[in-house]
């Protein structure tokens, strides 16, 4: 989903734009669920299905995932190094299909140009943008895909995050013909910060509903694994340019 808008306010004598004020405002929020692939090659279905032996079953006599069980049952062998013959669609199911991620991104500005003479220009303008995202996954037990690739206990997964900053931009500029000659002065000031930012994720084994949608840490028991990074305030960045140019 994505909103934008845009207003302009203006104020004119003549020929000469005296004032104008403006503000934009742009939002866009992403949700997506289940992944079929990504672009790194080793955490990609579609990598991992082309790979596969084509001799390989889906699924057993039984109309389940054909695990290893089955292959150690049928006598099957056929590249066995490095997990390559764990079940695709198994392993798309239990590892990437069940997960949900959201984003939130908020950008917004709104600037003031002043013209008190003919020539003579004053803008300043303001800007703000916010950013924050939410994770979340579960992955259920399930028996060996292969020699070495089970999940014994159901794990979930959560993990969230924002940012924000701001500029200011004010510049003062002057133009002026006379005769061949023309003269462009330009004063500029930038300010930008960097403000809070952070970021938590957190994972823990054994829930006690057994499915993605109760997939909260809180449903739980303990805290297994938690990592958490809190971004520290940047001080405020001034910027000073100036600029002179003159055409003979």
């Amino acid at each position: 989903m994505r909103e934008s808008t845009r207003n302009q306010l203006s104020l004119k004598k003549g020929d000469l734009d005296i004032l104008k004020v403006g503000e934009t405002l742009n939002y866009r929020f992403n949700r997506s669920q289940g992944q079929v692939a990504r672009d790194d090659i080793y955490w990609n279905t579609i990598h991992n299905t082309l790979v596969m032996s084509p001799l390989m079953h889906a699924y057993n006599s039984k109309g389940e995932y054909y695990t290893f069980n089955d292959q150690v049952a049928d006598g099957y062998n056929w590249d066995t190094a490095n997990n390559a013959n764990k079940n695709p669609i198994a392993y798309m199911d239990y590892m990437m299909n069940q997960n949900l991620s959201k984003s939130h991104f908020l950008q917004t500005s709104a600037y003031l140009d002043l013209q008190p003479i003919k020539d003579l220009t004053f803008r300043s303008q303001f800007g703000y943008m916010l950013s924050a995202s939410s994770y979340r996954s579960y992955i259920p037990s399930f028996g060996k895909l292969t020699a070495t690739l089970e999940q014994v206990q159901d794990r979930v997964t959560q993990s969230m995050g924002q940012s924000q900053y701001w500029t200011l931009d004010n510049t003062i500029n002057y133009v002026m013909t006379f005769g061949e000659h023309n003269l462009d002065a330009l004063l500029g000031q930038g300010m930008t910060r960097q403000m809070l930012s952070e970021s938590m994720s957190g994972s823990n084994q054994g829930s006690i509903f057994y499915d993605f949608d109760h997939a909260w840490l809180s449903n739980v028991p303990g805290l297994n694994t938690v990592q958490s990074l809190t971004g520290t305030p940047y001080p405020v960045r001034w910027l000073l340019i100036c600029i002179w140019t003159i055409e003979l």
